[in-house]
């Protein structure tokens, strides 16, 4: 975070199943905003 490249980042593009996964993990989340790390995507508070 805050580097101006990151040559080991995932690709950008993600498929629709991770997609799916995304929106319902950060669904079961809660109100309470909380770090969540996954094999290809991370849901970072800020």
């Amino acid at each position: 975070m805050g580097a101006a490249k990151h040559p080991d980042e995932h690709e950008l593009q993600l498929p629709p199943d991770v997609l799916t996964e995304l929106a319902t993990v950060v669904a079961e989340a809660g109100e309470e905003p909380v770090r969540i790390d996954r094999d290809h995507f991370i849901v970072y508070p800020v």
